[in-house]
């Protein structure tokens, strides 16, 4: 991130060949159009480029800075897309912990660290708010729950998720 900050044009190509997949991955996800998301993934790498500057190890990993600019251009393309249909996937009676797509989520991130902590009703909105690409207008439908109550778990959840994060800096190495 170093040498990408300075401007060094081999390192974008050294962080684009090592998070593309995983990007794009999360790109179709939410856009359900491969030339679409192949659209969006050049967009994300020109906005690391542009906005290179502007990471801060402090505010997280470069993987999460990545992955967060990466679902915003998604959710911004499928909006523009006019993209409002549903995946079968997410019919409310599928939605849980046996949800094919919210297991390979949690599959895919380590739940033995600070996530994994979090109550399952806060682990799930987060889950599929920040790795599955939905609103929450949609996981409130797909959950068949308020939105307000899927606006409060996330909330409550990212408060969590903050604390833990902020009680990790303060203790001792060991």
């Amino acid at each position: 991130m170093k040498r990408l900050a300075c401007g060094d044009a081999d390192a974008l190509a050294e962080f684009y060949d090592r998070y593309s997949p995983q990007v794009l991955g999360l790109i179709q996800t939410i856009v359900r159009d491969r030339a679409l998301a192949e659209d969006v993934l050049q967009e994300v790498f020109w906005q690391v480029w542009i906005r290179r500057e502007t990471y801060s190890s402090l505010r997280g990993q470069p993987r999460a800075w990545l992955m967060m600019l990466a679902r915003s251009r998604s959710i911004d393309a499928r909006r523009a897309r006019h993209f409002v249909a549903r995946p079968a996937m997410y019919e409310p009676d599928q939605i849980g912990v046996t949800d094919p797509m919210l297991k390979q989520i949690e599959d895919s991130i380590d739940l033995s660290g600070p996530l994994g902590s979090l109550p399952i009703e806060e682990r799930e909105v987060i889950c599929l708010t920040y790795f599955g690409g939905l609103t929450n207008r949609e996981i409130a439908d797909a959950l068949e729950k308020p939105l307000g109550t899927v606006k409060s778990q996330i909330r409550n959840g990212l408060r969590r998720l903050s604390q833990q994060f902020t009680n990790a800096d303060k203790e001792p190495p060991s």
